[in-house]
């Protein structure tokens, strides 16, 4: 599974939606439209993702600034406290992006990726899962997008802003962006994780299913290409883990926050 770098910031060895201290909660929530982007997949289909927010009172413990490094220099913005009050609606509102980002995404996956032989095994597998109704190819096919899709990262975008400038410094290393505030990243990434963990678990027991029925014909086939397919994602999360760690050993500690790691490094 791959975690994004906002997980071991808030230092949670299992994602989880964190409690935080509301101003009030009788104040209605500002809505934010986040425009999304990807490390590694050009996609200009994707749709904005749109979520409420409250203001909290920061406590300790609680993450609100965005930090980078650059050069072997720490860059930090300081950002308003915000998150999302209402988690289940959050939850909802992430699973209608995750259909429809994934619905704009899976045709620019397949065409973007370097690989012949696996580009066209991934054409096979959409082709099948299609003529099929294949549940085990859909289900992993799903899985597979959803993973790259929590990959990435949310910047504002529209009338509300929270206030927050917009970061446009190169020789900061940060360009051209409005950063969102941690907790408010945190909950995302929490979101998707919840659908991203549902998947897999119904992945296996589909795959059970399937491998150990007692009677009938075993498709193979479809076997073999949900297999193929649940491989090759865990060699994108393992090239996206790998670029992490290496970052991470660019990182430079600062005596305030020796409890926590870098939002960002920037190259």
């Amino acid at each position: 599974m791959l975690n994004r770098l906002g997980n071991s910031e808030f230092d949670q060895e299992i994602m989880a939606f964190r409690d935080y201290s509301w101003k009030s909660t009788i104040v209605k929530p500002k809505v934010l439209c986040l425009s999304w982007s990807l490390p590694t997949i050009a996609s200009s289909n994707l749709p904005k993702l749109k979520v409420e927010c409250n203001e909290f009172a920061k406590r300790y413990g609680d993450i609100t600034d965005a930090v980078w490094q650059h050069k072997g220099r720490v860059r930090i913005v300081k950002l308003p406290c915000y998150a999302c009050r209402d988690t289940s609606k959050l939850l909802c509102d992430v699973a209608g992006f995750l259909d429809t980002g994934r619905m704009a995404l899976e045709r620019d996956l397949v065409d973007q990726v370097p690989n012949e032989l696996e580009r066209i095994t991934l054409r096979e597998a959409h082709r099948y899962a299609d003529q099929y109704q294949s549940k085990l190819l859909k289900l992993a096919l799903r899985l597979r997008t959803n993973t790259i899709l929590s990959a990435g990262s949310g910047t504002l975008e529209g009338g509300e802003t929270l206030g927050i400038r917009h970061v446009d410094d190169a020789a900061a290393g940060y360009v051209g962006d409005r950063p969102l505030p941690p907790a408010i990243d945190h909950q995302i990434d929490v979101a998707i994780w919840e659908y991203i963990r549902k998947d897999q678990e119904d992945l296996i027991r589909q795959l059970k299913k399937v491998l150990f029925q007692q009677s009938g014909h075993k498709p193979w086939f479809e076997i073999f290409l949900t297999f193929f397919i649940a491989l090759a994602n865990v060699q994108y999360v393992h090239g996206q883990a790998v670029g992490w760690m290496k970052s991470q050993l660019e990182t430079v500690s600062e005596p305030a926050r020796s409890s926590r790691t870098l939002s960002y490094i920037a190259n």
